[in-house]
């Protein structure tokens, strides 16, 4: 389970969220959390603190253990698809994303 902190405030709680590292071409392909330049947030990539932001909003990734209470697995499955989803088309999902 991974928490996405924008701004020192949790945004998303992700059980797979889509992290990506940037190929030479200038691509973001999917990778694990450890090759990651970045994660998938809203449709949108933001690049993990520490790395190069290519002009991309900064985020945080912490690793937590353990799910919140009440979470559903699939639930968390399905809004990293849509992530990824959103972010291949172009499109922009409404905010609070997937």
């Amino acid at each position: 389970m991974y928490q996405i902190l924008r701004n020192n405030q949790v945004t998303a709680t992700r059980s797979a969220p889509l992290f990506v590292r940037d190929q030479p071409n200038g691509v973001a392909v999917p990778c694990s959390f450890e090759e990651a330049d970045g994660v998938v947030l809203e449709g949108v990539i933001c690049a993990l603190r520490g790395k190069d932001p290519r002009g991309r909003e900064i985020v945080d990734v912490m690793e937590v253990v353990g799910r919140r209470e009440g979470t559903d697995p699939a639930v968390e499955r399905n809004a990293a698809r849509l992530d990824y989803l959103a972010m291949m088309t172009g499109v922009e999902l409404p905010e609070g994303g997937a």
